[in-house]
């Protein structure tokens, strides 16, 4: 599990990498020498880029910007329903340019969306939906539609942020779905990424 999210981050981080040494050579209102990036999801949006990621940039010299709009275990169709409610429902984590780590409760989408010009922002189901396309097809479209209206820029890019299976002896409810078999449940996200990708609004 833990070998997972590592390869996870170093997949993400090397993408998001690649793809602003690519965009200097544009001329572009976010080109200002800052990654910023902004999740919108749960507990897997904090394994994947809370921990480590601020790290590898550093490593690498690259100055980014970390933040991520967490409810613990919250779906898509919450994240919908907090959207058009502009609810103050979230804990918004935030590293900064220093490294220094920052929580703000009561943070509602909209307001998040205007804290910094992101570069990126990610979706995310909740892992016990991250197999099952239908979930994606009734509430994604909402989301990022909601986003992409109150973004602060238009060359913003977006990620389709994959979960991974739950281990083969998880005792999660969720498990349940995929009949508490992993390459099950493993091939059912793999399987849904992919058909939502096909969609054409993910960049990565």
């Amino acid at each position: 599990m833990f070998s997972t999210r590592i390869t996870y981050i170093l997949f993400l981080f090397s993408f998001i990498f690649l793809s602003k040494l690519k965009a200097q050579t544009d001329d572009r209102t976010l080109d200002d020498g800052v990654i910023r990036i902004l999740a919108i999801g749960n507990s897997f949006s904090e394994d994947a880029i809370e921990n480590n990621l601020f790290e590898l940039a550093n490593a690498r010299g690259k100055k980014i910007v970390i933040g991520n709009l967490y409810i613990g275990g919250a779906p898509l169709e919450l994240h919908v329903k907090n959207a058009l409610g502009d609810s103050s429902a979230y804990s918004y984590r935030k590293v900064d340019e220093s490294g220094a780590k920052s929580v703000h409760e009561h943070m509602k989408i909209s307001a998040a969306l205007l804290d910094e010009p992101w570069d990126y922002i990610s979706f995310q189901q909740a892992s016990p939906l991250s197999g099952k396309y239908d979930t994606y097809a009734k509430d994604l479209p909402l989301l990022y539609a909601y986003v992409k209206e109150h973004v602060k820029y238009p060359e913003t890019k977006y990620i389709l942020h994959q979960t991974w299976a739950y281990q083969h002896d998880s005792d999660h409810s969720g498990f349940s779905l995929y009949e508490r078999n992993q390459e099950q449940m493993y091939k059912a996200i793999v399987s849904t990424s992919e058909k939502v990708y096909k969609w054409g609004i993910f960049q990565f």
